[in-house]
């Protein structure tokens, strides 16, 4: 579903994220229209923050590989996508996050975790209106 979302993101727009949903093709379709992505790390992905460039302790700019082609993609496609993506990733509360916000002194870990920990909230407000929905749509059908 996000996919199909992309093409509405437009310059300085921020995606937050779970991990599941970090991965070059959303991060690069959000880069591509000049917007940036907050997302924790998937946990089949290694973080070693020895690698890479050093921004501070437990934060460092790395480059994520693109990816395998999927049977899904043509090749014309597949090869429209960068070789590599650069990425932040930062540590903070037993948590890595991952972002194109690079520039550690315009954004801080701390800041990147206030601003994950607002997705949370966001769920909570989507699972309140599905609810809402659905009891309206319910008390519509017994009316009937």
């Amino acid at each position: 579903m996000l996919r199909g979302l992309l093409d509405h993101v437009a310059a300085r727009d921020v995606i937050l994220a779970d991990a599941l949903l970090a991965t070059g093709w959303i991060i690069e379709g959000a880069l591509a229209r000049g917007g940036d992505v907050v997302m924790a790390q998937h946990g089949c992905r290694i973080t070693d923050f020895t690698r890479g460039e050093r921004l501070g302790k437990h934060d460092h700019m790395v480059e994520w590989p693109r990816p395998p082609r999927p049977a899904t993609m043509s090749v014309a496609q597949y090869q429209s996508y960068p070789e590599c993506i650069r990425m932040r990733g930062v540590e903070v509360n037993g948590r890595i996050l991952v972002t194109t916000l690079l520039d550690p002194k315009a954004v801080s870990g701390k800041a990147l975790d206030a601003l994950y920990a607002m997705r949370w909230n966001i769920e909570v407000d989507f699972r309140t209106i599905k609810r809402r929905c659905k009891w309206m749509c319910c008390a519509a059908n017994q009316r009937r």
